[in-house]
């Protein structure tokens, strides 16, 4: 699809937390799904070159699972990052209607929200909320809005 390669997410998401924390600067990760894609698909490099409109650097959006996508996105904010949302889904979905794909689109978004938290909990967060949107016919675009004052609560009791 050229794009970066899932095992490679987790490092560069890793180290982009690091650069958001260290500016404190919100970050997003985006989790993006079609159903029956495969990344060998002629479709999976067309979905890839919407994603590097959206997103601009290759080095931040990867292949994820047999069926999707993930991307990052620097110094955004979860409201920010829904209007993006809501304009890759609408590329994406009428490239699927321009093909005559039946596959359904789901988006999972979440954000680092002044909150020190690893790369797999980020992912895992919005893995999540693509799967809600699975759940969800009618609401293809989920996002995790975290409260930072229950994550540190969190943190601090399992310390």
């Amino acid at each position: 699809s050229g794009i970066g390669w899932e095992q490679y997410l987790s490092e560069r998401l890793e180290a982009e937390l690091v650069r958001a924390a260290s500016s404190e600067q919100d970050l997003a990760l985006v989790v993006l799904r079609v159903s029956g894609l495969l990344h060998t698909d002629l479709l999976s490099r067309k979905i890839a070159h919407i994603l590097l409109d959206t997103f601009k650097f290759r080095d931040m959006v990867f292949e994820y699972g047999s069926d999707g996508f993930a991307a990052i996105m620097q110094n955004v904010n979860l409201d920010q990052m829904m209007k993006t949302a809501d304009c890759l889904y609408a590329d994406v979905d009428a490239l699927l209607m321009e093909l005559g794909y039946e596959g359904r689109i789901t988006v999972g978004i979440t954000t680092r929200t002044a909150r020190l938290l690893p790369a797999a909990r980020m992912i895992e967060e919005a893995v999540n909320a693509a799967r809600k949107a699975e759940e969800e016919p009618s609401l293809p675009i989920v996002a995790f809005r975290a409260n930072p004052d229950k994550y540190r609560n969190y943190i601090a009791e399992k310390c």
